[in-house]
């Protein structure tokens, strides 16, 4: 819930995409921050290699759960709450940037 976060929607429990294969999200990415985002936009951004990423096309259903917040990516810390969110590829740069430092292996524990 409230606390680790960034922006208006920090805090929120996104909730988990059903992966194309039917599994959910966290079936395929496990425990780990994982960002959320509108294909288009996670082709066109710079993202860490080592990011999980779902997009609209893996998870037929991803684009409602963004639309419900009412963004086009949604970085997630591993409980699936929102971390931050962005809506075009600089903003998306920027939220790696600025919060993926705090999400590192050490910093984890916080969610165990």
């Amino acid at each position: 819930g409230p606390g680790l976060g960034n922006g208006t929607l920090a805090g929120r429990l996104f909730g988990q995409p059903r992966l194309a294969d039917g599994h959910l999200m966290d079936d395929g990415v496990g425990y780990a921050p994982v960002l959320v985002a509108d294909a288009a936009l996670s082709r066109v951004a710079v993202l860490p290699a080592d990011l999980a990423v779902v997009t609209t096309e893996d998870a037929p259903d991803a684009d409602q759960h963004l639309a419900r917040f009412g963004c086009r990516a949604a970085l997630l810390r591993p409980d699936r709450h929102i971390l931050a969110t962005a809506d075009d590829p600089e903003d998306l740069a920027r939220l790696c940037r600025s919060v993926l430092p705090i999400l590192t292996p050490k910093h984890l524990e916080i969610f165990g």
